[in-house]
């Protein structure tokens, strides 16, 4: 069925994951009590989730239409070779934001139990030990993607010539890994403080603010080039402004 049979199998998938959860909650196989047949909204924990929720959701949603936004640049000021290009490139910075995310979700929870039991300085250590994490598990990423960018786009993508401005250009855009996991894991960590606000703005500074308006602005004046090094600043300066947020954050709470 070709791609229709991928759609219609991720669907189907998804139907049996949910039926067999249905079922394992009904028997009473979990190991606390559950009330599966329970769909009502609770307005007071709905509320919490949405502003618990909000900062990730914004990014998820912005990043498509950043995508969209970027595809449209590039198709529009450059040619189908910068497409494919930029196709690989975005995919592999996926990749590697998936173990970012999964760092995320562990983070959360500890920082909210240590930070709701007050112990602030454990919750301000776990984040510092995530960050270091995030940073190591993107570290040889970073230095593959310095010092073979040939070899890697050619992996991904057999067959294309890359050129040497190419080649710059996904140095370029990959310079900011290591900042990556500072920006990512303080998405989690403010929500899990709660002080979501922060992590809305963070959203709304790096989406709305910047990457948007600059996308639409950079590659009219400047061309398809100035979509790596605009990105790459953009993300300079987000990781500049979560890192001081942390900073003045600590000293807070220190006074307190």
């Amino acid at each position: 069925m070709g791609v229709s049979g991928a759609a219609w199998a991720t669907n189907c998938g998804m139907l049996i994951y949910s039926l067999l959860g249905f079922y394992y909650y009904a028997k009473g196989k979990s190991s606390f009590t559950t009330n599966w047949k329970s769909i009502l909204f609770d307005q007071t924990i709905g509320k919490k989730i949405l502003k618990l929720g909000l900062p990730e959701m914004i990014l998820s949603v912005m990043g498509v239409v950043q995508s969209i936004i970027i595809f449209n640049a590039i198709a529009r000021y450059g040619t189908e070779n910068d497409i494919s290009f930029f196709t690989v490139l975005n995919r592999f910075f996926l990749f590697l934001l998936t173990p970012l995310f999964g760092l995320m979700r562990g983070l959360q929870p500890v920082v909210g139990i240590n930070f709701g039991a007050g112990q602030f300085e454990r919750a301000r250590k776990f984040l510092k030990t995530y960050i270091v994490a995030g940073i190591a598990i993107l570290l040889p990423f970073f230095l593959i993607a310095l010092i073979f960018p040939k070899q890697l786009i050619g992996l991904m993508l057999p067959g294309y010539t890359v050129s040497d401005n190419q080649m710059n250009d996904f140095r370029l855009f990959f310079s900011i890994l290591p900042l990556l996991p500072i920006t990512v894991l303080a998405l989690s960590y403010y929500p899990a403080v709660n002080d979501s606000k922060k992590a809305s703005f963070l959203v709304f500074l790096r989406q709305l603010i910047l990457y948007i308006p600059l996308m639409l602005i950079l590659p009219y004046y400047f061309g398809v080039k100035s979509i790596y090094w605009g990105s790459a600043l953009i993300e300079l300066t987000v990781g500049i402004v979560t890192f001081f947020l942390l900073n003045n954050y600590k000293l807070k709470l220190k006074k307190a």
